[in-house]
């Protein structure tokens, strides 16, 4: 069976398995846990790529120059925080449309304009993984 024809629950354990190819993200995962951040992930590029170089066959960093780590904290919007709390600030001089106030990092990631880059992970405490993929991960995993 294909991997995006697979139940939810055996979706995500594949892509566990296809993210821990890349041992950079893996590093990052672990680093960003150990930062307190609130409502974290590591997302867009660096973890669809990993996905994508997998399908392809190619290996786990291909064209990966970034990593991502996306994070929301409401309590702090100054100039210096560069988290989705604050995007509604700049977004409508930057792209010329206005942003609603996120209230959370889902929902930064839910205004993302490439539906291919919507998807993070997070490294709980507890070992176990996080994702977020408010398209699911068919697409990723096709």
């Amino acid at each position: 069976m294909k991997p995006a024809q697979l139940p939810v629950r055996l979706q995500l354990d594949h892509l566990r398995l296809v993210l821990s190819t890349n041992p950079t993200l893996v590093e990052v995962l672990k680093r960003a846990a150990t930062l307190n951040l609130p409502q974290w992930y590591v997302a867009a590029g660096a973890v669809s790529q990993t996905i994508w170089n997998h399908v392809s066959s190619l290996p786990p960093e291909t064209g990966i120059h970034d990593y991502d780590l996306v994070f929301y904290d409401a309590s702090d919007l100054s100039y210096e925080a560069e988290d989705a709390a604050r995007v509604h600030l700049w977004y409508e001089e930057r792209f010329g449309i206005a942003c609603p106030v996120h209230q959370s990092v889902e929902d930064g990631i839910d205004s993302w304009m490439t539906t291919s880059a919507m998807i993070g992970v997070r490294l709980e405490r507890d070992g176990e993984w996080t994702v977020y993929a408010p398209r699911g991960l068919s697409d990723f995993l096709t």
